[in-house]
């Protein structure tokens, strides 16, 4: 038996440089064109601060030393503390300051709480907020961002009292 003689085919293997053109097969793309009006959540153009809405977290709260919240009444926490809280919600952090609440600087509160913020969180933080929530109660935490991180509770504005008669 013979061999057939055999008509030459090009080679269908694109690499063996016969066959289909490599114009044939598909090109790398995309399934659309990328947003250009969206902008990067973290490490773009932020959003001054006072122009975010007001947030808070219990996630870095002190459970112990003078000003802790296992003092507190749950009832007062449920009643007072909470609903005072979530009207902060409803305003942006340039509108606090309206409410009497405000920046402080560590090395102007107590020494004593300057100790415990020591103990606590070390050099961590070089200021704290004052939150009024009535008359002189206060909740003390740190700025995160937009989101107040809850500290301590102050019943008798003792943290930081205030060098101003009558207030």
């Amino acid at each position: 038996m013979g061999r057939k003689n055999k008509v030459a085919r090009p080679s269908q293997n694109p690499f063996k440089g016969g066959g289909v053109a490599r114009e044939a097969f598909k090109a790398p793309g995309r399934a659309s064109s990328p947003i250009n009006s969206k902008q990067p959540s973290i490490g773009g153009v932020l959003e001054h601060v006072a122009a975010q809405q007001f947030r808070w977290s219990f996630d870095q709260v002190d459970w112990g030393g003078p000003y802790c919240w296992a003092a507190v009444p749950a009832e007062k926490i449920l009643r007072e503390v909470i609903p005072r809280l979530q009207e902060f919600e409803k305003k942006k952090w340039g509108e606090l300051q309206a409410t009497g609440s405000h920046d402080i600087e560590v090395e102007n509160i107590i020494k004593a709480a300057q100790v415990r913020l020591q103990m606590i969180y070390e050099d961590q933080y070089d200021s704290v907020y004052s939150l009024r929530v009535q008359g002189e109660e206060r909740i003390f935490g740190v700025k995160d961002k937009a989101i107040f991180r809850v500290l301590w509770w102050d019943p008798k504005h003792s943290i930081c009292p205030s060098k101003l008669k009558h207030s």
